[in-house]
């Protein structure tokens, strides 16, 4: 893991509360303001009560108004912003749980938008499921604002490409316990 303080300078936009959060959403971005203030949106308008989460957006180098956009959120839910000089989306991750205070991590991507009971339904999840090596996934599908390309339907539908590896490792726990 790099530090971000290793890779660039990282800077935090007050907000307001500083109760420990249960869960932490980790958002790397680059170049991408305009769909970042989308999923923004759709996490300050979650069900969770605002002092139980936090959001980190890691600005992995980005010349847009991606510091705007995160400025302009910081009063309506906890929101710490970084900016790291542009290092790739893992140096952004690695950035992004390190600053992070919450037991639980959750990492979204700029382009995600998330349902109201997202934050709420992932930690019923994890308290169903407490182990350690436990990961949850939730359901991803289209926004239904996009016009569905043929590649796009096979990608998720007919190939089930996107969640293959769910099924693989499905399919290797079965047999190991035969």
């Amino acid at each position: 893991m790099v530090a971000p303080s290793a890779r660039g300078k990282a800077k935090s936009v007050p907000s307001q509360s500083s109760k420990l959060p249960l869960i932490s959403v980790i958002i790397p971005t680059f170049n991408r303001a305009a769909l970042l203030s989308a999923t923004l949106e759709s996490l300050a308008a979650q069900s969770l009560p605002k002092n139980r989460y936090e959001v980190i957006v890691v600005d992995d180098g980005s010349k847009d108004a991606t510091p705007k956009v995160c400025g302009d959120f910081a009063s309506r839910m906890q929101l710490k912003y970084l900016h790291i000089e542009n290092s790739g989306i893992s140096t952004a991750k690695n950035a992004g749980i390190l600053a992070s205070r919450g037991r639980i991590l959750l990492f979204a991507d700029d382009d995600d938008i998330a349902d109201c009971r997202l934050l709420e339904e992932h930690l019923k999840a994890h308290k169903r499921h407490p182990e350690e090596n436990v990961a949850v996934l939730g359901y991803t599908t289209w926004a239904p604002t996009l016009s569905i390309t043929p590649l796009m339907r096979y990608v998720t539908d007919v190939g089930r490409f996107l969640f293959e590896f769910l099924r693989q490792r499905t399919r290797s726990a079965v047999q190991a316990c035969r």
